[in-house]
This record gives C-alpha cells, sequence and structure tokens, in this order.
C-alpha cells in the first residue's frame, strides 16, 4: 500500500508544473533544482512558525526590516518611492507615481502565519543582484516583467513572496532593498 505524502506531493507537483502560475506548462527540469523553501513547506508542527503574542505584526516587521511600516487593516505595508530615478516616456519626464517607482511589501498574518508579497521597480542592473538576495532570503520569485516600452533607463518590476517568520521575511525585504542602488534608507 503505498503511504501518502503531501510535502513529497507538492515537491513533485512544483517540480513538475512550476510555482505558482504554471499549473499546466512542464518547466525543463533544470529550472527547477531544489525543493521548496523551507517557508513554503507544510510542517507537522506549526506553532514552530506562530507570531510573537507580545509583539505586534507590524513592529516585528519593522524591527526586522529597519524600514518605514504602515499597518492598513491587518496588513503591514512598506512603501518606499523611488525618487532616485528620473524616467523619459519618448524623451518626456513622468512622474514616478505615474510609473509605479516603488520598492512595496506587504506582509499579513493568516492562522498564525505570516505572508508576503513584494513588487520592486528596478532598474535592469539591480535585477540580478536583487533576484539573487531574494533566493538567498527563501523567498520565491513570482514575476518579472515590464510596465512600459520606451522608457529610458527601462524599468522592470520584480514580484517575490513567500511565507513563515515574519521576522525573516521583513530581513529578507531588506536584504533585497540593499541590492538596490536605493540601499542608502
Amino acid at each position: 500500500m503505498y503511504d501518502w505524502n503531501l510535502e513529497s506531493w507538492r515537491q513533485n507537483f512544483y517540480t513538475y508544473y512550476g510555482w505558482p502560475h504554471h499549473y499546466f506548462y512542464r518547466l525543463p527540469q533544470n529550472v527547477v533544482s531544489s525543493p521548496l523553501p523551507a517557508q513554503m513547506r507544510v510542517t507537522s508542527n506549526q506553532q514552530d512558525i506562530k507570531l510573537n503574542a507580545n509583539k505586534s505584526l507590524c513592529k516585528i516587521v519593522k524591527e526586522a526590516s529597519g524600514l518605514p511600516v504602515k499597518e492598513s487593516k491587518g496588513v503591514c505595508q512598506i512603501s518606499i518611492h523611488r525618487e532616485d530615478l528620473t524616467v523619459l516616456q519618448k524623451g518626456v519626464k513622468l512622474p514616478g507615481e505615474m510609473l509605479s517607482l516603488m520598492l512595496s511589501a506587504d506582509i499579513a498574518e493568516i492562522n498564525h502565519i505570516a505572508y508576503l508579497t513584494a513588487e520592486f521597480a528596478l532598474l535592469q542592473d539591480e535585477v540580478n543582484p536583487v533576484i539573487d538576495r531574494v533566493r538567498q532570503a527563501g523567498l520565491l520569485v513570482s514575476a518579472l516583467h515590464n510596465h512600459w516600452i520606451f522608457e529610458k533607463p527601462r524599468i522592470l518590476y520584480l514580484h517575490f513572496q513567500g511565507s513563515g517568520n515574519p521576522a525573516d521575511l521583513a530581513a529578507g525585504v531588506r536584504q533585497a532593498v540593499n541590492a538596490t542602488r536605493f540601499s542608502n534608507r
């Protein structure tokens, strides 16, 4: 009789189909070369990653990241406008707010586990160093794309996500910020 194991099934499923968007397209074997990061694994003892009852989630995020944090409806939001960039669209300077020139991350707690979703507006030469830091932190890159065409300098938007300990997630966001030219914050 086969002993079914959820963790084994998830790793095989995501290795075969990819995480999280490409469920129906098989990825080449060399693309997914390692099992899921620890934050994405189902553990038998979820108490290991429960939040500290003495501190609020946003206080934990602020202490771990060293970045400004705003709380909105139970979500801790890190939002940094990239005022260091001047972007031209066909020779016309566009305001950063219009281009979403931000480093933003949201962390929320659901059933005693923290979840992170983030989007960073990056220059081309920042993309690989930031992806390296994101992966070193055990977070998952979910998308890399552009919003505009013909802008100078070229801006790419990196999305990443994770779940687990809120301090670890916030520290991963800080590591990613440190890999940008905006790291002097």
